[in-house]
């Protein structure tokens, strides 16, 4: 699927990819009705891409590539077992998280293999990344403005930029505009949670 934008304002998940395999998303772009003043809780629970792992079909190798994702609670939330999905080159804003991936109940197998690339992150409430009670994920060279300050600017710090909470995950050449001024040990640009994240 390539060249497109699908937008909508009634509050409900943009696009869910159901039981997929080797599938190509080029340009396209999902927007909701959100905006930074509706977005400081995650109570409507709406994502513009959500999966969906039959019992049959293990989503798997999906490509989501100069893509857009705005004005949803999520960019991309999921706890179901994905393997080898890529998001690279694409843009995150206006957002109350950016990606989120697993549980605070840890799934029995959720996302591996997931890929966040090459990505800019901005006018996002909370954490840009937040990677909780699974592993073998990867945040890479992705840029990091105003995230995790409540739309507040860098100077306000509220959350970590990324939050790993999983073994066996990693963050690699992220960059990130808070300073390390405003990085702390409790609102650090990385946290790891005392975990084997790298």
């Amino acid at each position: 699927m390539s060249g497109m934008k699908f937008m909508t304002n009634q509050t409900h998940d943009g696009c869910l990819i159901q039981g997929a395999r080797d599938c190509a998303f080029e340009s396209v772009n999902i927007a909701g009705p959100k905006t930074t003043a509706t977005l400081t809780t995650a109570a409507d629970n709406t994502a513009c891409v959500r999966f969906d792992t039959t019992a049959a079909i293990v989503c798997q190798d999906i490509v989501w590539n100069h893509g857009s994702f705005s004005g949803m609670v999520y960019g991309v939330k999921t706890a179901e077992q994905i393997e080898s999905v890529t998001f690279s080159n694409g843009s995150f804003d206006t957002l109350f998280q950016g990606v989120y991936l697993g549980d605070a109940v840890a799934p029995a197998v959720g996302p591996t293999g997931f890929r966040a690339v090459q990505n800019i992150f901005d006018n996002i409430y909370g954490e840009g990344i937040v990677i909780e009670n699974v592993g073998n994920n990867c945040s890479a060279y992705n840029s990091f403005y105003d995230v995790g300050n409540h739309f507040l600017g860098t100077a306000n710090p509220a959350t970590a930029v990324i939050d790993i909470n999983g073994i066996n995950n990693v963050s690699v050449g992220d960059m990130f505009e808070r300073t390390t001024q405003y990085a702390s040990a409790l609102l650090p640009r990385i946290k790891l949670n005392n975990l084997n994240g790298i």
